[in-house]
């Protein structure tokens, strides 16, 4: 993982451009997402071993140890399968990455490499190992988003930091990503691929989760929920969190709403900030009105679901307007539309034997 291993930097850049080339690329990465992107099978080794057990397979067996990739050709067909072992979270996203980095950087292509490393020798299958090792760090853990979290927060605990956000083990962050990230520090500018992942995923590296009303929001050292004004927010996304989504105004790149959000006027002024039909604000903005604080420092416009500033904890115009309602009548709707859905599945069911279909 550190830049002395042979061909470090050609594997840093093809980590990179797959991140920038992928769609469905979001941080922590959703790796079995990718996989059905890229076509590759994702099975765990004891369904592998299951099938094999189930179907009397009477093909080689593939030894499996942390994972292993292969590549099959079926009808022409070029099948690639990834098979890992459910070791703890942390390690088994590290191996997917890791066989990920196999196919992508094409070690796969030569049949050598399928079965136990037949017929290559120590050094080329160490060096193949150390590749699969330097894309899966870069690509599980960027270094230009490790450096736009650590520098907009000054984390006492940048192992811990790293690790949660890109939900990989401190102990790999400890003796090979940080390491990693300073030594680009010191030696790399930007390439146009880590230009692109910085302008895309940002955000993401300011993501917190509302521990009241469960709800998501994107602001850079933000002290609030955005939805329910709430000082009860974490700092990372963990994927066993459920989230809330609530309703909110679709606004542009620049934060401005694509009609009037009260009067659904789609002419809106190209200056100002008011509607020239029904005089609603056009941006959702704090209105400073905080027992806490005596004014706001922030000025920017914010998101189309903000009810509360994330900076002061203000309320916001969107929300003084009655433009969005408040979170706990959401919740209440969303609870009665649930009730009613349930009684009316339950009443289907009772009554089926009345109707012919």
């Amino acid at each position: 993982m550190i830049p002395d291993i042979k061909n470090y930097y050609n594997v840093f850049r093809k980590s990179q451009e797959a991140l920038v080339l992928l769609n469905s690329v979001c941080f922590p990465l959703d790796l079995s997402t990718i996989c059905d992107e890229l076509g590759i099978i994702l099975v765990t080794k004891q369904d592998y071993l299951n099938y094999r057990q189930d179907t009397n397979s009477l093909n080689q067996e593939i030894c499996i140890k942390d994972g292993r990739s292969y590549l099959a050709y079926i009808n022409g067909e070029k099948i690639y399968t990834i098979i890992y072992d459910e070791k703890p979270y942390w390690r088994w996203r590290f191996t997917i990455a890791h066989e990920l980095g196999h196919i992508l950087l094409g070690h796969l292509n030569d049949e050598r490499l399928q079965i136990e490393r037949g017929g290559i020798d120590t050094g080329l299958y160490q060096e193949l190992e150390n590749e699969a090792d330097v894309f899966a760090g870069n690509f599980l853990a960027p270094p230009v988003l490790i450096n736009e979290k650590l520098r907009q927060y000054n984390f006492p605990y940048p192992y811990s930091t790293i690790s949660n956000t890109f939900q990989i083990s401190t102990t790999s962050v400890q003796y090979y990503r940080y390491k990693d990230y300073q030594i680009w520090l010191s030696k790399r500018s930007l390439t146009n691929s880590e230009i692109i992942i910085l302008k895309i995923h940002k955000r993401e590296m300011h993501i917190t989760h509302c521990l009241e009303c469960n709800a998501e929001m994107y602001y850079c050292k933000s002290k609030f929920c955005v939805v329910c004004g709430s000082k009860k927010i974490g700092r990372f996304k963990w994927s066993k969190n459920k989230t809330m989504t609530y309703s909110k105004i679709e606004l542009n790149e620049n934060q401005k709403p694509l009609e009037c959000p009260r009067c659904k006027n789609e002419h809106l002024p190209s200056d100002g900030e008011y509607c020239q039909i029904c005089g609603a604000h056009i941006y959702n903005d704090c209105t400073g009105v905080n027992n806490e604080f005596d004014s706001c420092e922030h000025s920017e416009h914010l998101d189309g679901d903000a009810r509360y500033c994330p900076y002061c904890g203000s309320p916001t115009t969107y929300y003084v307007d009655k433009i969005l309602r408040d979170y706990n009548e959401e919740l209440r709707q969303t609870a009665t539309n649930h009730n009613l859905n349930t009684n009316a599945v339950s009443n289907d069911d009772n009554n089926n034997d009345d109707y012919p279909f």
